[in-house]
């Protein structure tokens, strides 16, 4: 099953800038990818993170595409709006070596979405058996992931 978590939000609000993503615990490693044409490039993107525990979310924060992360530490993230001092939802993303951020211009959702992997890299050779952490399994082997979400 592939998910693609998508969850409303009021345009108004995201405009104003008052809502923000908070992670369970200060992340001091993380890493922010950014895409080129639909690949990810090959140098980080710049940090998002305030106070190594917040990403604020306003009506430019996906102008240069998703908000793609590696090197997290924490296994869980809130959508909250402060404006209305309201925690949203909380999503477990356990074991997830990637979480994507994205929305598209004047939508009115945000999807957060924990990744096993990424797009391509702009340096890539396009064979899918040389793909930058694939899964491989062998006959009858199984592989199975969750995450979770409790709305508020």
């Amino acid at each position: 099953m592939v998910g693609h978590p998508a969850f409303k939000i009021d345009q108004e609000e995201l405009a104003k800038g008052h809502y923000y993503l908070e992670f369970e615990q200060p992340e001091e490693k993380i890493h922010f990818l950014y895409l080129v044409d639909g690949l990810v490039g090959t140098d980080y993107a710049r940090n998002k993170i305030v106070e190594k525990k917040y990403i604020m979310l306003d009506s430019h924060t996906f102008d240069n595409d998703a908000l793609i992360m590696k090197g997290i530490t924490s296994s869980k993230i809130s959508l909250v709006n402060y404006h209305q001092g309201k925690r949203l939802l909380t999503m477990d993303f356990t074991g997830f070596p990637y979480l994507a951020i994205w929305s598209k211009p004047n939508a009115p959702f945000v999807c957060i979405e924990p990744w096993y992997s990424t797009a391509d890299s702009i340096k890539s050779t396009g064979v899918f058996t040389q793909k930058q952490d694939i899964i491989s399994l062998k006959t009858d082997e199984a592989f199975e992931c969750k995450y979770t979400i409790e709305f508020f």
